[in-house]
């Protein structure tokens, strides 16, 4: 069966047209939705992270051992999904008392009047229990059906890893409940201690905005339906109206477009010299204009992209800059307290083996006053890099002016003993090396300590015992 010319025009038209239309609203919802998820994602984090700072971690604290106690000794326990069965009922009786506490008041009183001013649908306090993988509520400060204490949620697998690391929080999630599109987001609480005690989390709903975007996606459709059909009614127009010619340029140069996006050049209506003055020539027109709205839209996008990627860059230099020593290059004394927070974790969960080495300069200030800070900088790299080359596979800090700390585990862990000798073999070779000037003839004293969980509660204990030992042989080497 053969078909006109002005048929198969304008099939081709309605085909192209469909196509860019369907793939126009495909990308745009696309784009759109994961746009406004991460910006709702970030503020929901910024929320539950502004949440967590503003309760009293120690009052959060209370509360938990008041509801952990229950929660523990109780054999049948009830999750949110029981609600309003009479299990349910007896259940959270047993914490009404806790819900009468001045904790539990201050808390929850607290809480309700942030959501109200943040206009979100729920703010609550959840303590994360590793053992049974469960998120049991201590304050939920929903106005309708909150959770009592001691009502536990199972807590997604994709969050199992906060489980072992509480700091990293609950990044924010949008889960599909059943009952509707909800935003989740948590963040570690602290007492005055450091310790993470719960989790301060906010839930916004999402089905408003699920709703604006499929209103959008409808508003975008019923467009693009219509750009169809009047790319239709020009195709028609054109084909009776002029010749085969013009035709065969816009056919060619339609398809020939997704070729020329993969070849990132020109898409090739810019190149189409039609000089009609009717249809053709609007088609063109259009064509060109579309292909200019297009481009824009794309290096818009590539611009956004690459904008993002340099704050990560730069959020990232920022981090390192913030840990890192400006004259040895090691890691410095923020670096070293924040690694600390994390072998705390390892101590409270009885994971814990490791060691600290402390290595104090000695002389450093006679070689100051005698030959100027900038020969004294000289003897402090010196000494960092036998200490770098002596613990290569740990960590080393400047703690101090003249304090190094290594924190040791697996090999260096199990060869210190040995470590130690090549230390200080390595800075009694330039302590002795009378070719060397006055400031490259180092002395530094070294001690460690080993973790014993019979005498040592934190890991500020270990770092005392290393420091002792290492005053002790400071005194050994200058003879006292």
């Amino acid at each position: 069966m053969r078909f006109s010319l002005r048929k198969k025009t304008i099939l081709l038209i309605v085909l192209f047209a469909v196509l860019l239309s369907g793939v126009g609203v495909a990308i745009s919802t696309v784009i759109i939705r994961s746009i406004v998820d991460t910006d709702y994602k970030s503020d929901a984090d910024h929320l539950a992270l502004t949440l967590s700072h503003l309760v009293d971690g120690d009052q959060v604290g209370v509360v938990r051992n008041q509801v952990m106690e229950i929660y523990r000794k109780t054999t049948y326990k009830v999750s949110s999904e029981d609600w309003g069965s009479p299990e349910f009922e007896e259940y959270t009786s047993l914490y009404s008392g806790i819900m009468d506490t001045d904790e539990f008041k201050t808390l929850h009183k607290q809480l309700t009047d942030i959501q109200n001013d943040n206009d979100v649908d729920c703010m609550y306090i959840i303590y994360a229990d590793k053992a049974t993988k469960n998120g049991i509520y201590l304050v939920d400060a929903a106005e309708e059906d909150p959770c009592t204490p001691g009502v536990f949620d199972p807590i997604y697998e994709f969050n199992y890893p906060s489980l072992d690391d509480p700091e990293r929080g609950f990044p924010a999630y949008i889960t599909d409940t059943g009952y509707g599109w909800l935003l989740t987001a948590g963040a570690p609480v602290h007492d005055s201690n450091g310790d993470v005690v719960a989790f301060a989390a906010v839930d916004i709903s999402m089905d408003e905005i699920r709703a604006k975007q499929n209103d959008y996606f409808l508003m975008t459709l019923f467009i693009m339906i219509g750009m169809t059909l009047i790319f239709c009614l020009v195709g028609y127009f054109l084909v009776n109206h002029f010749a085969v010619k013009p035709l065969r340029m816009l056919s060619s140069a339609a398809q020939q477009y997704c070729s020329k996006v993969d070849k990132d050049t020109n898409i090739g209506f810019a190149d189409l010299h039609i000089t009609t003055r009717d249809e053709i020539g609007e088609l063109s027109d259009s064509m060109k204009q579309m292909e200019r709205d297009i481009q824009k839209y794309v290096d818009n996008l590539i611009k956004t992209r690459e904008q993002l990627s340099q704050s990560r860059e730069r959020a990232a230099e920022m981090s390192e800059i913030a840990n890192k020593d400006s004259l040895t290059g090691l890691r410095n004394k923020r670096a070293y307290d924040l690694d600390s927070m994390n072998l705390e974790d390892d101590i409270r969960v009885n994971q814990a083996e490791f060691g600290i080495v402390m290595v104090d300069m000695n002389y450093l200030k006679q070689t100051n006053d005698n030959y100027g800070h900038d020969k004294g900088d000289i003897a402090i790299c010196m000494t960092s890099r036998i200490i770098c080359d002596t613990f290569k596979h740990s960590p080393v800090y400047r703690v101090g002016g003249d304090e190094f700390v290594v924190i040791i585990r697996n090999t260096d862990y199990n060869n210190i003993n040995g470590l130690i000798r090549v230390f200080q073999n390595s800075v009694s070779q330039k302590t002795n090396n009378t070719l060397l000037n006055p400031w490259e003839r180092i002395s530094a004293a070294i001690g460690y300590a080993l973790y014993d969980k019979d005498i040592d509660s934190n890991v500020e204990d270990v770092f005392r015992r290393a420091d002792e030992n290492m005053y002790i042989e400071k005194n050994r080497m200058k003879g006292l």
